[in-house]
């Protein structure tokens, strides 16, 4: 039960890192864009 606990917790800890690394990527990619223009 707590290896579950701990293997779902990582798991949010993961996805919640690529959702950051999106973001971030997104914003410089936009910003990129608009600094060109």
């Amino acid at each position: 039960m707590i290896s579950m606990l701990l293997a779902f917790i990582i798991l949010m800890d993961y996805i919640l890192l690529a959702l950051i690394l999106c973001l971030s990527y997104n914003g410089e990619l936009k910003r990129h864009l608009y600094g060109q223009r």
